[in-house]
């Protein structure tokens, strides 16, 4: 509505007059509503069977609790640590948006971004569990090193 008064379609914002309580929310999570490890199990398994590329993508999101633009933005390059045991570390530096060509800004359907909410060039350090090391592990292996882990 703003947008449309600058243009002088409108003569002022009608929503500014409007008065809106947002409803109180909880920051807490109710643990019921999740999926346990062996149902997220099964479901990156089915992921493996019909699309391998797409389990790696899944399990980060679950795992690490990226954004789907930081999974989608991640390399060999953010693998900071991948033992063969135990928990890893990942380094996220920024997001690939995925839109329609008419919202980018260069009219290509992907577009590189910095992470959601953080300054440019800033980076953020993510604990990879094992299970995800192990998945990130077998992607590399599988896919080869210059691969990036897509949701295509």
């Amino acid at each position: 509505m703003q947008y449309a008064v600058e243009l002088d379609l409108l003569p002022a914002n009608p929503l500014d007059n409007l008065h809106w309580d947002s409803q109180q929310s909880s920051d807490r999570v109710d643990r019921r509503l999740l999926p346990n490890r062996q149902a997220v199990a099964r479901l990156l398994a089915a992921i493996g069977e019909s699309n391998p590329s797409l389990e790696t993508y899944f399990a980060c999101l679950y795992y690490a609790a990226m954004r789907p633009a930081e999974a989608r933005h991640l390399s060999t390059d953010n693998l900071i640590s991948l033992p063969e045991h135990g928990s890893g570390e990942l380094l996220l530096d920024g997001s690939t948006q995925q839109t329609g060509r008419r919202w980018t800004d260069d009219g290509e359907v992907r577009q590189e971004r910095t992470l959601k909410h953080r300054a440019e060039n800033t980076t953020r350090r993510v604990p990879a569990p094992p299970a995800l090391v192990q998945a990130l592990r077998s992607h590399v292996e599988r896919f080869g090193p210059g691969l990036t882990v897509t949701s295509s």
